[in-house]
């Protein structure tokens, strides 16, 4: 059973979240209230979906300011009689604002699902199916994802969640 105030599994004997503090002395028996979601499995594993997509996320921002900072090396190249030496397109100064800006966004959709906003579902769709091309671990993420979030009962069970 879980906490309908913060989503932390409780004991059905407990009388109040031992994370938040709501007390459940209300209950007949004094046990953690039933609420429609806090056995499905969207309930389940969203605080671990969270978990994962901010954690990517890290990843992704170390990655991408490394790239940036790869990208700001001195690509000078000189045309032949060309008398300055002129900056080229960077690849990875392009890629790592990409990755840099995706890890963002994904941090912020982790934060929202861990938090159970409601625009976080969609946002951590976005966010982890575009993480899939980062084999291994956004791929798997990716799947995690979409199995979790993905299906219309998630869609329904995630709205009550947000409520």
């Amino acid at each position: 059973m879980f906490c309908d105030a913060c989503g932390v599994s409780v004991r059905p004997d407990q009388r109040f979240c031992g994370s938040c503090g709501k007390s459940f002395s209300d209950v007949p028996g004094g046990a953690a209230p039933r609420s429609p979601y806090s056995e499905g499995r969207v309930a389940r594993h969203i605080q671990l979906v969270g978990i994962l997509t901010m954690a990517g996320s890290i990843i992704g921002l170390v990655w991408g300011l490394s790239m940036l900072r790869l990208g700001h090396a001195p690509f000078v190249y000189s045309l032949g009689h060309w008398p300055h030496p002129f900056r080229v397109f960077s690849l990875p100064h392009a890629f790592g604002t990409w990755v840099f800006t995706c890890a963002v966004a994904g941090l912020i959709a982790g934060w929202g699902l861990m938090q159970r906003l409601p625009w976080a579902r969609p946002a951590a769709l976005l966010m982890n199916t575009l993480a899939m091309v980062y084999v291994p671990f956004g791929t798997l993420l990716g799947l995690y994802t979409l199995w979790v979030l993905l299906p219309r009962e998630a869609e329904q069970e995630y709205r009550r969640m947000t409520q």
